[in-house]
């Protein structure tokens, strides 16, 4: 199965996920991953980004991550 996929009738044939651009935060302590809301705007923006793919590809998705450190792991257990 390809990532991403869900099968589909016939067997082997597969059908891809489309998703609507998104933004995440992700925590390099705790891995806690966070969806941040995006304007319109935004959203534009990012998919436009699939005008870029290399000739060929056919873009079903679009994410934007942020890597950060929550405040739970940077103030740590006692907090």
């Amino acid at each position: 199965m390809v990532p991403g996929s869900v099968p589909s009738e016939p067997e082997g044939v597969v059908v891809p996920r489309i998703e609507p651009p998104h933004l995440l935060a992700v925590c390099r302590g705790c891995g806690r991953i966070s969806a941040l809301s995006l304007t319109s705007e935004e959203v534009g923006a990012l998919a436009g980004f699939a005008s870029r793919a290399p000739e060929g590809w056919a873009v079903d998705g679009i994410s934007l991550t942020l890597t950060a450190t929550c405040r739970r792991c940077r103030e740590g257990p006692d907090s």
